[in-house]
């Protein structure tokens, strides 16, 4: 029944029954049979193979029994047999399983172990050669060129591999073995093909002994080892493919000027590029060691941003807070945040675009902050002002009490000693009405140029006029204390009760202040005149008593010219004041040693134009202000600022001319050494009909001649 022959079919023979066995295996039943016939009795069970009689191969269990006669001959021999095919197919199927099993783990465990592709590929040749029992091999890779030669072993002859290469390398997946005869005695090879996405992306070639050709389960182990390599090979291309492409981009974050941080779910920083450090100004030890990166970024804001980002997978733009930079202190950044995804979806941290945007932020908060507050003196400005009349409008804060304030005297300070002076007349003036104010609710603004205004929510119109001698004491006390220009504030003010407009109640005020600046405007033209009197008498101490030896030489030669007393009034304060423009000249300028460049020159020239505008704001100097624009005209109309000529020149400005020239000379300036008289005679000489009146310094030269004899 097992062989699938009847006993009638088989016979009686034992040498027929032979005939049934696998050839394989009949030497060894030959072996056994004798040994029982010696008998020696061989322990069972014993695995026999036979030919069925369909053909196929039967795998048999045998037990032999020796069958003795009296005194122990062997008579024969009993044999049971145990079909055991199907098992020992199955055990034959699970140890192949077992070794694809092997083979796919030591080839995941030489993917993870090794890190390039040819290291890969060398161990997997290893294992192949192996399996295979061939001596020699090599794996080749499918590049657009052709194949190309990865790894072999040691005696591979490359140049026949080659032929076979170029001959048979055309291997598909329908072929999966292409064998042959390499040429060598005993030796054939076998071309074995490495399948990616169902294309063939490579091969390994082997070179073997004929007697030790691969069996069907051998094939089997070489094909699974092949997939294996395949997938692994697949999977080691592209992490090579995503390892260069992440180098690649880290190569270009690195080259950016903003700062870039990849972070994980957990708040650490993964990686981050030059250009952060710098910003945050650690090195990259410091910030890979000691977690300053960690410390710096994870703020309160950040992480809820990072939160919002791991959760929602969408990004988060313009995140803005301070943190502290290693020397500068505290910097403000802008963080933009995107997600890191990986596949299926799965985020796994977010990425980061820093920014150092202190200089903007310091911008934009001057920006905000000058939107409602004066550049020059930091008080709030009209607009501010406004807004908040409206708003006190709306509130129950009556009586409400407006001080309209005016610097006195700005614009003569403008004009004559120049903005600049001005501006600092204007910080004074902020600054003491700051003080009057730096308590309450009162909002203090600079309306215009000279105008500045209080508001004061809940001041009764008593508690206002002591407000306003408070702020007069205060100004007298600066004034007590500085040595330069006097301030004066004109202050008006103005009480309103509920429902009455806050732009009807300024005006009030506005008009208040102006009357007080009409009743007052003599006494400050007068304190701001002395001023510069004082600062011109200074400047005369630099040339020892100019004016007053001016005053004389003017006085001589007036009276020789029998000039009448109001002209020789003139003539006298002309003497004294002439040069008074001269106290918005820079003093780097008026005693400057060598030549003056012409833009220094040009500042020199416009102190007459200056004399002239303080002149005419006092009315005590009113009376010579034409004479100390003209003092500086020529005879011939070559002097300024009005070029002048001859008579067209007030015989007082000539006279001034001829006496001032004079006494610089002798008396010597920064920029000139001092002349004896009888030289300083003979320059105007020199000069009289060009610069000087040709009459006058006849008249004068006398004068002087008897004088210094």
């Amino acid at each position: 029944a097992i062989t699938g022959y009847s006993q009638e079919e088989a016979g009686s023979d034992p040498s027929y029954w032979l005939t049934l066995v696998a050839k394989k295996d009949r030497a060894k039943l030959k072996t056994l049979l004798r040994k029982v016939q010696q008998g020696d009795v061989p322990t069972g069970p014993w695995h026999i193979r036979w030919l069925h009689k369909n053909g196929n191969i039967v795998s048999t269990e045998i037990w032999f029994f020796p069958i003795f006669q009296e005194k122990s001959a062997l008579a024969g021999i009993e044999a049971i047999a145990r079909d055991t095919t199907v098992r020992d197919r199955l055990e034959e199927e699970l140890k192949l399983r077992n070794q694809e099993l092997e083979i796919l783990n030591q080839i995941a465990f030489s993917e993870e172990a090794t890190l390039s592709i040819k290291d890969f590929l060398s161990f997997s040749l290893e294992m192949l050669l192996a399996f295979s029992g061939a001596g020699e091999g090599g794996i080749y890779l499918v590049e657009e060129q052709g194949p190309v030669l990865i790894t072999r072993s040691e005696g591979f002859v490359e140049p026949l591999a080659e032929k076979i290469v170029s001959e048979h390398g055309g291997v598909s997946a329908g072929d999966f073995i292409k064998t042959g005869e390499t040429g060598r005695a005993g030796e054939e090879w076998m071309l074995l093909p490495i399948m990616e996405l169902q294309k063939t992306s490579g091969f390994c070639l082997l070179f073997k002994e004929e007697e030790s050709s691969s069996g069907e389960s051998d094939l089997h182990l070489l094909k699974a080892a092949l997939n294996g390599i395949s997938v692994a090979l697949t999977r080691k291309k592209m992490e090579e493919s995503l390892r260069l492409s992440e180098e690649k981009y880290k190569e270009i974050v690195q080259s950016v000027n903003e700062g870039f941080f990849e972070m994980d779910s957990k708040g650490k920083i993964t990686f981050f590029n030059d250009s952060l450090c710098s910003i945050l100004g650690y090195s990259r030890k410091e910030l890979e060691e000691t977690g300053c990166g960690e410390a710096c970024l994870n703020t309160e804001v950040l992480l809820k941003a990072r939160d919002r980002v791991l959760k929602t997978g969408n990004p988060e733009n313009g995140i803005v807070f301070p943190v502290k930079h290693r020397e500068k202190g505290e910097i403000f950044l802008e963080i933009s945040l995107s997600p890191i995804k990986i596949q299926g979806g799965f985020i796994r941290g977010c990425r980061g675009l820093v920014q150092d945007i202190t200089e903007r932020k310091k911008a934009e908060d001057s920006l905000k902050y000058f939107s409602t507050h004066d550049y020059l003196t930091g008080l709030y400005n009209r607009a501010f002002f406004e807004e908040e009349m409206k708003r006190l409008e709306t509130l129950d804060l009556f009586p409400v009490t407006i001080i309209a304030c005016d610097v006195d005297g700005l614009k003569i300070i403008n004009d004559t000693l120049g903005h600049e002076k001005g501006d600092e007349l204007l910080r004074s003036a902020a600054a003491v009405l700051k003080q009057t104010f730096s308590s309450g609710e009162a909002t203090v603004a600079r309306i215009g140029g000279d105008e500045f205004a209080v508001l004061l929510p809940g001041v009764s119109c008593e508690e206002t006029q002591k407000t306003l001698q408070h702020v007069q004491t205060l100004v007298k006390e600066y004034n007590a204390g500085s040595s330069g220009i006097p301030l004066s504030i004109s202050l008006g003010a103005a009480t309103g009760r509920a429902g009455e407009p806050l732009s009807s109640l300024y005006r009030q005020a506005d008009t208040n202040m102006y009357r007080n600046k009409l009743n007052r405007s003599a006494e400050v033209r007068h304190n701001i005149v002395q001023a510069l009197m004082t600062a011109l008498a200074e400047k005369d101490f630099i040339y020892g008593g100019h004016a007053h030896r001016l005053q004389e030489l003017v006085t001589m030669l007036g009276t020789a010219l029998n000039l009448k007393h109001h002209e020789m009034n003139n003539l006298n304060l002309l003497a004294q004041v002439h040069d008074i423009g001269k106290v918005g000249v820079p003093d780097n300028i008026l005693l400057k040693p060598g030549r003056l460049t012409p833009d220094e020159w040009e500042a020199v020239k416009r102190h007459c134009e200056i004399g002239y505008r303080i002149a005419c704001s006092a009315p005590e100097l009113s009376s010579v202000a034409e004479l100390i624009l003209h003092h500086h005209e020529w005879w011939n109309g070559n002097g300024y600022p009005q070029g002048l000529e001859g008579e067209e020149i007030h015989i007082c400005c000539r006279i001034l001319a001829i006496a001032d020239a004079y006494d610089a000379m002798v008396s010597g300036r920064p920029y000139q050494v001092p002349r004896t008289p009888e030289e300083a005679l003979e320059e105007l000489e020199k000069f009289k009909g060009i610069q000087f009146d040709p009459y006058l310094v006849d008249v004068f030269v006398e004068l002087m001649s008897k004088r210094n004899s």
